[in-house]
């Protein structure tokens, strides 16, 4: 008993020397630090805390910035809009980061000198749930170049400080506009609608991106996002009044979440955007005129192309039927393809798989009269697809060739001998008909035997 009691004690004494460490040696040394570090700041406060800020340079209008949450500022004079918040948060860093390279006070402290008298640029900023204004005057350079004289107002004495904070100052009301025209959260848009002359396309947002109108059917994922990784990007040039511009054609709107509106327009060559409600100076955003080949889209560039789109390795069973013919069935067993007992070649049965879960349309036919008009009446052929449990999961009818000019038509220089040779096809589920490349049928075999593995003859 006597020996669990010394522990006991002996635990307690090292508990209360680590906490005397703590608190006089670690703790201490600590704190002292950071008096150390704030003696050496010229202001203290929290880079969150400044509401309002304002800059003026001698002989120019005063700008006045206002804080709107964590993540915007606004510019109030002497014109109304959104601030560039990557300037305006390296001001405010170079304000809490401004330190005291040297404090010339009393004899030291020469305000004409120094310029500061007649200040070339004052700062003025105001810290939530404190009415006082702290002011600053920024003077001339040192001889060296690379420390500037300021003084902060209410104080007989001027510091010797980096030049970096003029630095970011030295810019126009013009250059503190926010350059980026739309800023938004992929994941909280729902809606996306496009609308120009002749086309009104939504999009809704469930798990994925489809098309409601003008038509019910699948989007793109990858053109959907791309199309709204093309939005992010845009930035202005440069801003343009209306009234300057003697034609102004409209092009197309975009509405994200049926709130933020945007109208792109031209004027010749020139490409504008005007974002609704942004500002009250009746003005629009000039944008890098190449931009509007990237935004001018119609319903076929987010469709979803890739209309089989399935997954190879998935397909257990698949036949090719010419005019209602049966032509070959073959089955997988154990990873292995076999027409009967014949094992085949598995990259070549695996090549054809790939290449038409691959095929993208040239043309969607959304209207159709007749089947017999495409082939598909009575079709060429039909691919016939099941899946592990037997369940048939696709079946294609492959109708007459069309020497037609695609969608895309990448690289066609309009000469019809440059044309593919297209094909109809239609999934046996859907009402549209496709107009796709021929090119994945060539990865049929014109004889199943060249499917077949070839087993290699005894040695002698």
């Amino acid at each position: 008993m006597k020996g669990f009691r010394g522990t006991l004690l002996l635990t307690l004494l090292f508990f209360i020397l680590g906490l005397t460490v703590y608190f006089f040696e670690i703790k201490g040394v600590s704190e002292k630090q950071k008096q150390e570090e704030e003696s050496k700041k010229v202001f203290i406060f929290k880079r969150e805390n400044i509401e309002t800020l304002s800059v003026q340079f001698k002989g120019y209008p005063k700008i006045q910035f206002e804080r709107f949450g964590e993540n915007k500022w606004n510019i109030k004079e002497p014109l109304e809009d959104e601030a560039d918040i990557i300037k305006l948060n390296n001001i405010v860093s170079a304000l809490f980061d401004l330190e005291k390279q040297r404090t010339l006070e009393e004899d030291d402290f020469k305000p004409q000198v120094f310029k500061l008298d007649d200040p070339e640029v004052e700062v003025w900023f105001k810290i939530a749930q404190d009415n006082h204004i702290n002011h600053l005057k920024i003077g001339r350079k040192a001889a060296s170049g690379a420390s500037l004289y300021i003084q902060v107002e209410g104080e007989e004495k001027a510091y010797l400080v980096s030049t970096y904070l003029q630095s970011q100052l030295n810019k126009t009301a013009e250059e503190y506009r926010n350059k980026v025209v739309v800023s938004f959260l992929r994941e909280d848009l729902k809606t996306l609608n496009i609308k120009k002359e002749g086309e009104d396309i939504k999009l809704l947002k469930e798990s994925d991106w489809k098309i409601n109108e003008p038509l019910k059917t699948e989007a793109s994922q990858d053109s959907v996002n791309e199309f709204l990784g093309n939005l992010e990007l845009l930035r202005a040039e440069r801003f343009v009044q209306k009234k300057e511009l003697k034609v102004n054609k409209k092009l197309f709107e975009v509405s994200l979440n049926d709130e933020t509106k945007l109208i792109f327009s031209m004027e010749g060559p020139r490409f504008f955007i005007e974002r609704a409600g942004r500002n009250k100076l009746d003005e629009v955003m000039e944008l890098d005129k190449n931009k509007r080949n990237e935004l001018y889209k119609d319903l076929f560039y987010f469709r979803e192309k890739k209309i089989f789109n399935f997954d190879p390795i998935l397909v257990t069973d698949f036949k090719i039927m010419e005019k209602g013919k049966e032509i070959f069935h073959l089955n997988k067993k154990e990873h292995e393809w076999f027409l009967n007992d014949q094992k085949l070649k598995k990259d070549r049965v695996l090549n054809f798989l790939n290449a038409l879960s691959d095929v993208e349309v040239e043309k969607f036919i959304d209207s159709i009269k007749n089947l017999k008009d495409y082939g598909l009446l009575d079709p060429e052929k039909e691919i016939i697809l099941k899946d592990h449990e037997g369940k048939e999961f696709l079946k294609i009818l492959i109708g007459k060739n069309s020497r037609s000019f695609p969608h895309k038509a990448a690289g066609n220089s309009g000469n019809p001998e440059s044309a593919a040779t297209l094909v109809y096809v239609k999934k046996q589920d859907k009402d549209s008909i496709y107009l796709v490349s021929k090119d994945f049928l060539n990865n049929l075999p014109k004889d199943i035997k060249e499917w077949l593995e070839v087993e290699s003859p005894p040695r002698q």
